[in-house]
């Protein structure tokens, strides 16, 4: 029995020398994001330098919601022309059917923070720094009503109706809901739908849990019980109902 047991140790110290390659998949790399309110549907945005010959990078755009997201990154897409130029003389090219203009980009954008956010007025043909002050709170509120709604209608469906009732629901969920906000509100603008989901769904289970045992302590209209219910149900439908709609709208 000793000498297998020998053999697979000494195979598995042998393991380190294989010649093996292995990749992996990490965060996305490091880019700039031009937000763009209400774009027309046939929007193209890219970058031109100012030397010429230099060819043009198209930068990949999606919509969601009212919003849409074209991003550049930084570790890939630079034209070979480009090359060995770390603060080089950018012009964004704006076009779409209706009309189109250029605006200037610091070069130092190509060597910024790890994701940087610009917001594009194409009625004004501005580009500004950051996102607009009235986006997070409105996205905040938006996902807030959405989820009280959706629990709120399974609390009622499983009899809930005291007031009581309707103020704990509304405290707990509160204070919930605002820790699972401040982690949205952190995501990356324009993350994978994997990053961000999985982040959603970690807090969602982490916050079923909470609710589970606020709701089974303070609830007390229909018993512990029905009261763990309550939370475990509602907060499926959040989590099945709420995240589709979340992934439809701007984060």
């Amino acid at each position: 029995m000793k000498k297998p047991v020998q053999l697979f140790l000494a195979l598995l110290l042998l393991v380190p020398l294989l010649p093996l390659t292995a990749t992996a998949n990490s965060a996305e790399p490091p880019c700039f994001t031009i937000l763009v309110v209400d774009p027309p549907q046939e929007l193209e945005l890219s970058l031109q330098l100012s030397d010429a010959g230099c060819e043009r990078v198209l930068l990949h755009g999606h919509r969601k919601g009212w919003e849409g997201y074209y991003r550049f990154y930084y570790s890939y897409g630079l034209p070979r022309e480009w090359e060995g130029k770390p603060s080089p003389d950018l012009t964004l090219q704006v076009s779409w059917p209706d009309g189109s203009f250029q605006l200037p980009l610091p070069g130092e954008l190509l060597a910024a923070r790890y994701n940087n956010i610009l917001t594009l007025d194409l009625k004004g043909q501005s580009l500004t720094s950051g996102e607009p002050a009235w986006r997070g709170p409105l996205l905040v509120s938006l996902r807030v009503t959405l989820t009280l709604l959706i629990e709120g209608m399974v609390l009622y469906l499983m009899g809930y109706r005291q007031r009581k009732s309707w103020l704990i629901f509304l405290l707990v969920n509160l204070i919930t809901q605002g820790g699972l906000n401040l982690m949205l509100n952190r995501a990356d603008l324009l993350s994978s739908g994997v990053y961000w989901m999985l982040g959603y769904g970690l807090m969602e289970l982490l916050i079923f849990g909470i609710e589970a045992i606020a709701y089974a302590l303070l609830l007390r209209e229909k018993g512990t019980g029905r009261a763990a219910a309550a939370a475990f149900t509602a907060n499926a439908a959040s989590l099945v109902l709420g995240g589709f709609l979340l992934s439809q709208l701007p984060i």
